[in-house]
């Protein structure tokens, strides 16, 4: 087969050289590209008008059409599963998006943040695909995990900054570029709604309550009734970098872009500015009894503040770019610091000495999240973070090493947060996939036998003191 610029597939029988009647498609600007179905019943062409048309070869009947979700995105390559059940189509620069091709729905998405997209193919058994970037290098993924991982798609766009639960574990929010505060249903791994501040959405913080979201941008600080969907009040007008509540409620802290740390009582009302860091500040983290709290600063700084004194007791040096992320661990004995020099470091509580790095990963943190202490918690203090990369690493801080991982196939994770009682573990995309992954219950697929061989680990380690223990018990990431 072969198309140009008048609309027409031209079909010709390789056997007898006979060239068949044309299908007329719908695509009047031209058809950039084709693909078969592997036994020649059906026919993709992609057109210069942004749409994917699916055509049978027999008759010339239109069976589908796809249309590009990304406002004048080109079409710029793409490939149909030998099977024709499954379309992989680039749209723009560097989103390849996933789409089954007997209900027209997209079920997948990538995007290869800082590279372009060059071509997309299937392996001859239609298991793999292959995505070829300017890197120069060439992604593969199963596509058996793609629709295992394929998540819930979110209605705003860009990478989201912030993931928080809420108390109950019942709601989450994300944090995006465009100003929407998006709300997803914990259970059903889906987007309930959004709410929406002017300009960028930065950071979210659920109250201890549950009864208030607060968010932070470029437009300022806002409250928020998270069930109502209404705005609450604005307590500044300054942009807002990061967020944190304290355990009890009784405070709300949020970091400016000018190196401040504000303090907010319960009633809104601005009770102290914590100054002395020269970058924005972009992490913020109380100590489980409210007694500390850190400040992360794009200066490679960790500031300590007491506060009941609103006295800095201890500035933490060692990282050499931006701190992207800090958080407490739950037993409240030490403190976690992540930066875009790839590095994570721990540090002692309450003396804030270093333990030194934990380790040096190959991408910038972007996230930080403990799970609780308890019997009930399936991984009792286990540390999990978002680096940019294709996985969410899971840390045991008394060993001082990764002990597993949960694969996310094809996408890079932006964002990641525990549930309040340890039993999921959520993370979000930079192309805005939302994914929950439970560690208990059924399960099925790699991510499930993965986690029980993780679980297993910790098992053993909560047995008793061994931690010696055999490489392949451990399960270790590679």
């Amino acid at each position: 087969a072969w198309a140009g610029n008048d609309q027409l597939i031209r079909l010709w029988r390789i056997d007898t050289k006979t060239e068949l009647r044309p299908i007329v498609t719908t695509q009047v600007a031209g058809i950039l590209g084709l693909a078969f179905r592997r036994d020649g019943a059906m026919i993709a062409s992609s057109g210069r008008d942004d749409t994917i048309t699916f055509w049978n070869t027999a008759t010339g009947a239109l069976t589908g059409t796809i249309h590009s979700l990304l406002p004048l995105a080109s079409m710029v390559s793409f490939a149909l599963s030998p099977d024709g059940k499954t379309a992989a189509i680039l749209e723009g620069v560097n989103v390849v998006r996933l789409w089954d091709v007997a209900s027209l729905q997209p079920f997948a998405i990538e995007g290869l943040i800082g590279r372009a997209v060059n071509a997309v193919a299937f392996s001859s058994d239609g298991k793999q695909l292959a995505i070829a970037s300017d890197a120069p290098s060439v992604i593969t993924f199963a596509l058996e995990e793609a629709r295992e991982y394929a998540g819930a798609q979110a209605s705003s766009t860009g990478r989201a900054s912030s993931l928080v639960f809420s108390p109950d574990g019942s709601l989450v929010a994300s944090t995006h570029p465009d100003g929407k505060i998006l709300l997803w249903d914990a259970k059903g791994e889906r987007e309930l709604f959004a709410i929406a501040q002017p300009g960028v959405a930065w950071a979210a913080a659920f109250s201890p309550q549950g009864k208030l979201l607060a968010s932070g941008g470029t437009s300022g600080l806002r409250l928020w009734d998270p069930l109502g969907r209404q705005e609450v009040a604005q307590l500044s007008k300054e942009p807002t970098r990061s967020l944190a509540y304290a355990p009890d409620g009784g405070l709300l802290a949020s970091g400016g872009f000018d190196g401040t740390v504000r303090l907010w009582d319960r009633a809104g009302q601005g009770t102290a500015a914590l100054r002395g860091q020269a970058g924005e500040i972009r992490s913020l983290a109380f100590s489980p009894d409210g007694a500390f709290l850190a400040a992360g600063s794009s200066d490679a700084s960790v500031a300590i503040w007491h506060v009941a004194s609103r006295r800095r007791v201890a500035t933490l040096s060692g990282h050499r770019k931006a701190i992207t992320a800090v958080a407490f661990s739950p037993d409240g004995d030490r403190l976690v610091t992540g930066s875009a020099d790839r590095t994570l470091r721990l540090w002692d509580v309450p003396s804030f000495a270093s333990l030194g790095p934990i380790q040096t990963t190959s991408e910038e943190i972007a996230s930080l999240s403990f799970s609780p202490e308890g019997p009930r918690s399936p991984l009792p203090g286990a540390l999990v973070l978002a680096k940019g990369s294709r996985e969410v690493p899971i840390f045991d801080l008394r060993m001082n090493r990764r002990v597993a991982s949960i694969p996310t196939t094809w996408r890079t994770v932006g964002a990641v947060a525990f549930s309040p009682d340890g039993r999921s573990i959520a993370s979000i995309s930079d192309v805005g996939t939302f994914n929950l992954f439970r560690l208990e219950g059924k399960a099925e697929g790699s991510a499930a036998k993965l986690l029980a061989e993780t679980l297993a680990f910790y098992k053993l380690r909560a047995d008793g003191p061994d931690y010696a223990l055999d490489e392949a018990q451990m399960k270790p990431a590679p």
